[in-house]
């Protein structure tokens, strides 16, 4: 998307509530700035595997600050050139507003990133999803589905220092994405949770993602439990699991009545 289209076509668009950005390459942020300030009612936003040219982008006026969009929820999927957007928003305090935040297929460059980003959000967010892409294991070692330990905090030397959950006085709802087959981003995973303070969470949910009923089993669930039981979770009233298999086929009954009965 270069200046001529966003001038053209996109910024044409006064009436759109929703932007997706997905696999787009644009010739410079500014496009993006243009395009944002265009679309006075937008309220969703979301980026994934998008990337832009150019260097920071050039100052914006206080009158065009002012009638810029409210937004309510944003998206952001893979790499941290996503969160060049978001990070530009809470730059120029455009992000007030923002209750809904999703971040998922994060790699471990967009920890310290996220850290900055919910610190920035943290008194407007009501509703959080984190998930994680391809992430080292903190401790380098190959056995990623030894034993968590919730309250060791030697089981998260190497990365406490990188995230640090600030408090979410409005957080209601958290949704966490859980791929099996990288059983490692646990570490990651329950870095997060486990330093959540947020005295109105209450529903929690469990995005699970496994190819087949025997992988579902053979993860370490026990410290999901673990952190249920800690007392900033007391409001909790709603703990939801959605699964997703990759092999349905190949996941027999006897599976399927195995995983109903561990969750229960």
């Amino acid at each position: 998307i270069d200046a001529a289209v966003a001038q053209g076509f996109v910024t044409r668009l006064a009436s759109v509530t929703s932007l997706s950005l997905c696999a787009c390459s644009l010739d410079s942020f500014n496009t993006f700035v243009e395009i944002f300030h265009s679309m006075p009612l937008l309220q969703n936003f979301s980026v994934a595997f998008s990337e832009w040219s150019g260097s920071v982008p050039t100052p914006v006026s206080r009158s065009l600050i002012r009638r810029a969009p409210q937004l309510k929820s944003v998206e952001m999927t893979g790499s941290s050139e996503n969160y060049v957007p978001l990070n530009w928003l809470i730059a120029h305090s455009l992000h007030t507003s923002i209750e809904r935040l999703s971040c998922t297929r994060m790699q471990y460059s967009t920890l310290a990133t996220l850290d900055d980003i919910i610190s920035a959000l943290a008194p407007s967010l009501r509703y959080l999803t984190i998930g994680f892409g391809e992430m080292p294991n903190p401790q380098g070692k190959s056995d990623s589905r030894r034993r968590f330990q919730v309250n060791d905090d030697e089981f998260f030397e190497g990365i406490a220092g990188t995230f640090h959950t600030p408090f979410l006085p409005l957080l209601s709802q958290l949704s966490l994405q859980v791929d099996v087959l990288r059983s490692c981003n646990m570490f990651y995973t329950l870095l997060i949770v486990r330093h959540l303070v947020a005295p109105a969470l209450e529903e929690l949910n469990f995005e699970v993602r496994c190819a087949d009923g025997a992988a579902f089993l053979s993860f370490p669930w026990r410290p999901f439990t673990e952190l249920l039981e800690m007392r900033h979770f007391s409001a909790l009233k709603k703990l939801g699991f959605t699964f997703q298999l990759r092999e349905c086929v190949s996941t027999s009954e006897d599976e399927l009545r195995c995983m109903e009965s561990y969750i229960e």
